[in-house]
């Protein structure tokens, strides 16, 4: 039996062939093996007094701290933040067309976000269409979140984001907290009809405010424009987003937005240089042990307090050393003035002597005005005086009183409609008026003012006072969504004061407590609409 010869040249080209193989099986197992951090991104920057807060998703275990450089300068001051909290807004879209493209989707995504809270977490619930209507205001009874999202209500309605949205994200700014923020946004896009603030303005307070806004679109088949500008706002923050159809379920938007759990949580606090409310562009190194991962954002600096302004030390200056004093050569001693001094000398004089004489000149002008303005006010107060003297005794004069007029018998002095009394000759006397400045009388104000301190209103009251989102009422609170065109009154009874609800959208509370009819309140209370505080006080000048 003759044995086969294995040919050298096929014994070559299956090596080759296993190597290649080999090869190609590694390049798949490393590109399997995700690299950590390779998904990590800024999912919020939150800037307060005392530094700026960063918060990152998908990082993993670091191996050392982060680095953070702001500009050209490397921050000095870096730290962890193991404990910090956070709050969500799920805001929904309960027109609906979003109901009849997704059915349940949109229920059973509010309840899994409910369910799968984070540690810390708080959560409000909201539906919008030409108005804000809040559900619950920011909680951890997630129980009663449950109950509010099942109890949600679809109508068929035209939903305007744009104002709506603009003026939470404000909200949010203006609060000075390092909460890590999020949006949730369910619709079926956003609107394009901006009746108070642009496409560009509201870009804008996407970028600065912080939040991480995430948004589930509702696929409709002829809606796409709509949901490109609704992503656009989660582009801008690094947010998460995605579309949803008809035969989607929740699952996939729920693990797409468990990435904001557990996140790190980075304050900085820049140097004094740095804190001049700007916005900057900030590089964030994370170091692991493959290698760095860095990531950019930008990120508003807060404001310096000069109370913290560094010293700059002062280095005295060195003691020269002595050296032997020169010989002195006798100058002689000119016996007249120069003429250019002495000219130079004059001028000076008569600038000297101008200027106190403009001041003298001054002083004596104010000196006139304040006497003239004391002698017409004194004058004003005794040609007025005699309205504020006390109504006369009924005395009885000596002598012929047959033409004189007498108090009326009966009625009130003061008052004009006691007109012609009848004196004790027969004749009809003159009419008696009143004694007192008519102009006296002090007035009532009431001030609301924003416990947040950003806001204040004052109005005159004599009866009743409205209030509400709308411009014809007495007080205009247009600056919250949450409030209701007409949302309550306040009204004035002698020195009493009383809070009535006018049937508002979202209810109005008084220290807590919902009012529920007509309550009487009194200065330092506060009074709750929609989603404002307002400390109510008193003023009567």
């Amino acid at each position: 039996m003759k044995s086969k010869k294995i040919s050298f040249k096929k014994l070559f080209f299956t090596v080759i062939a296993f190597m290649l193989l080999f090869n190609v099986l590694g390049q798949a197992a490393y590109a399997t093996d995700e690299q950590p951090g390779a998904d990590a991104s800024v999912a919020g920057c939150r800037t307060t007094d005392d530094g700026v807060y960063i918060y990152i998703r998908n990082c993993g275990m670091l191996d050392e701290m982060p680095t953070v450089q702001i500009g050209t300068e490397l921050c000095e001051n870096v730290e962890y933040i193991s404990d910090y909290s956070a709050q969500t807004l799920i805001l929904l879209d309960n027109s609906v067309s979003v109901k009849s493209v997704w059915k349940d989707g949109s229920i059973d995504l509010i309840s899994g976000l409910i369910a799968n809270h984070g540690e810390n977490e708080v959560i409000a619930l909201a539906t919008f269409a030409d108005g804000m209507t809040v559900l619950s205001e920011y909680t951890s009874d997630y129980e009663t979140l449950y109950s509010q999202a099942q109890g949600i209500q679809f109508a068929n309605q035209d939903s305007y984001l744009t104002d709506i949205l603009y003026q939470l994200l404000k909200n949010v700014k203006d609060s000075n907290e390092p909460a890590f923020t999020r949006f949730i946004v369910i619709a079926d896009g956003a609107d394009d009809n901006y009746v108070t603030y642009t496409q560009e303005e509201l870009n804008e307070m996407v970028k600065s405010s912080g939040v991480s806004l995430s948004t589930i679109g509702i696929n409709a088949g002829k809606n796409g424009e709509a949901l490109e500008r609704l992503f656009s706002y989660s582009r801008l923050t690094n947010g998460n987003y995605m579309m949803v159809g008809k035969k989607d379920t929740a699952d996939a938007a729920l693990n797409l937005l468990a990435q904001d759990k557990g996140l790190l949580c980075l304050k900085v606090t820049p140097s004094y240089g740095l804190q001049d409310g700007s916005v900057k562009e900030a590089k964030i190194t994370l170091p692991y042990e493959s290698g760095d991962v860095v990531l950019k954002t930008t990120m508003e600096m807060p404001f310096a307090d000069p109370a913290n302004a560094p010293t700059e030390e002062v280095t005295p200056e060195p003691t020269p050393e002595p050296t032997a004093a020169p010989t002195a050569t006798p100058t002689p001693v000119p016996t007249e003035t120069p003429a250019d001094e002495g000219e130079e000398n004059a001028g000076g004089v008569w600038i000297i002597i101008l200027v106190v004489a403009a001041v003298l000149f001054l002083v004596l002008v104010a000196v006139v005005i304040v006497l003239i303005v004391v002698i017409k006010k004194k004058k004003e107060k005794e040609r007025d005086a005699w309205r504020y003297l006390p109504p006369k005794e009924d005395t009885a004069p000596s002598g012929n009183t047959a033409n004189l007029p007498v108090r009326p018998s009966s009625g009130s002095f003061n008052s004009r409609t006691d007109a012609n009394p009848v004196n004790s000759a027969g004749r009809t006397a003159a009419a008696e008026v009143p004694l007192w400045n008519a102009s006296s009388a002090k007035k009532c104000f009431i001030i609301l003012r924003d416990e947040s301190g950003s806001k204040e209103y004052r109005k005159e009251i004599t009866g009743t006072l409205v209030i509400g989102r709308s411009p014809s009422n007495d007080i205009v609170i247009d600056n919250d969504p949450s409030v209701s065109g007409r949302h309550c009154e306040i009204i004035k009874r002698n020195e009493d004061y009383y809070l009535k609800d006018l049937n508002s959208s979202n209810g109005t509370s008084l220290n807590g407590n919902k009012v529920t009819g007509e309550v009487r309140i009194s200065s330092g209370c506060i009074i709750g609409m929609g989603l404002s505080r307002f400390r109510f006080t008193t003023e009567i000048i």
